[in-house]
């Protein structure tokens, strides 16, 4: 993966950004917007998920420079993934990146 190489972090962050902010959006005041047209798969969620987890944790040669920005996409994925009108959700068991950011 391009992530795994120096030059190559910032074009897969920028893309990664991207999607989320397409499919996730935001109001003007901040607020997860309640309803989008688009949507991800649950398998896509996940591979969101994975990837935004890699950036968090400097899992690239302890790149920590999208530590912030990764924590801001995450809030925003996990709480439209696990919020009550998603069906996406079976159980109420919470992510472990989860428990770490609501703290």
């Amino acid at each position: 993966m391009s992530a795994q190489f120096e030059a190559g972090r910032p074009f897969v962050f920028d893309a990664l950004s991207s999607l989320i902010e397409y499919v996730f959006p935001v109001t003007e005041d901040g607020e997860l917007a309640e309803s989008s047209d688009n949507e991800l798969s649950p398998d896509g969620i996940e591979a969101v998920r994975h990837l935004l987890l890699k950036f968090l944790e400097g899992s690239y040669e302890d790149d920590l420079n999208y530590k912030l920005p990764s924590m801001v996409y995450m809030k925003r994925v996990l709480s439209k993934h696990n919020s009550p009108s998603s069906d996406m959700n079976a159980d109420d068991s919470m992510h472990p990146e989860q428990e770490w950011i609501t703290m």
